[in-house]
Order: structure tokens, then sequence, then C-alpha cells
């Protein structure tokens, strides 16, 4: 018999899903280029020369904005959701913008992607790095969730254990 997960756990499972798929998205074909220029006779950049050089200013400039982005946003969030009453709407709310927030991340770390792909240049293992350094930071957490959206510990907690909808015994 599995244990029924109640509204807080079914929210936060959903919310853990969907940030670790992302940062997974991301890290799976970063390994594989990666992996290919560590290889005996990695194949040339793609890109050489000055046009190299000129991509490499784009993406990190890039990366690095977004990043700036959506820690910018994160805080239009915070507001935007401590703003309403309802718990449920709240979370909801909350993993929507969080969601946004992810994914002008995910924005950062594929110029990471790309520029190591185009350029072979290790510069971009590290901005990816960072990217993931960056995700690891805005985790959804425990925490991070009742502090963001402005919902205490214990009020999360009551809500999370309280009608029995949708459970399944």
């Amino acid at each position: 018999m599995s244990v029924p997960y109640n509204n807080w756990e079914r929210f936060y499972h959903r919310f853990n899903l969907i940030f670790h798929g992302l940062v997974g998205g991301a890290l799976l074909p970063f390994a594989f280029v990666f992996l290919e220029t560590q290889k005996e006779f990695p194949d040339a950049p793609l890109i050489t020369g000055m046009e190299s050089m000129v991509i490499k200013m784009l993406l990190v400039a890039l990366a690095g904005v977004l990043i700036f982005l959506a820690q910018t946003y994160r805080k239009g969030v915070i507001r935007e959701v401590q703003a309403l009453s309802d718990i449920r709407e709240k979370l909801d709310l909350y993993l929507s913008k969080k969601l946004v927030q992810y994914g002008i991340l995910e924005g950062a770390a594929m110029a990471g992607l790309l520029g190591l792909y185009l350029t072979k240049d290790q510069l971009f293992s590290f901005v990816f790095v960072i990217v993931l350094f960056v995700f690891s930071l805005v985790r959804p957490t425990f925490d991070r969730v009742s502090s963001e959206t402005g919902i205490g510990p214990k009020d999360l907690q009551e809500w999370g254990s309280g009608s029995g909808e949708g459970q399944k015994e």
C-alpha cells in the first residue's frame, strides 16, 4: 500500500521534478559536447579566427545578462506572489513564475552549450558551471518556497495536511 501525498507534497514533488528535468535537460547535451572536446583527437572548432572571438564574447555576455535577468525577475515574482492571499493561488502562481525564471537560466546554460559546441573553448565549461551554481542557489526547498511566497512554514504544513482531495489509499 502506498502512502498518499498531501497537497504540499504533491506540489513539491511536481516542482522538483520540473526543476531537475530542466537541469538534466541542459546537463546531458553539455556532457556529450564536453566529452567530445576531451577525446584523443577532438574535432576542430566549427568557428575559428575573429568570428570565434566575437561568438565567445557575445555568448558569454548573453549568459551573464540572462543570469542577471533571472535574478531580477525573481524579485518581481516574490512581490507578485506575496500580494495574493489564498495559499493554492500563491503556490500556483509561484510555480508558473519560477518556471519562467528557470527557463531564463536554461537559456544561459544553452549559451554555454552552444559556445562550447561552436568554439571548443573551455571558457564555456566555466560558464556552464556558473549557471549550474546559480541553479543550485535557486533550487526549490521548503524554506525557500515558504519565505518567497510569504506563507509561514506552519501554515504551509497545515494546508498540506488539510483536505484529502484526490488522495488514494
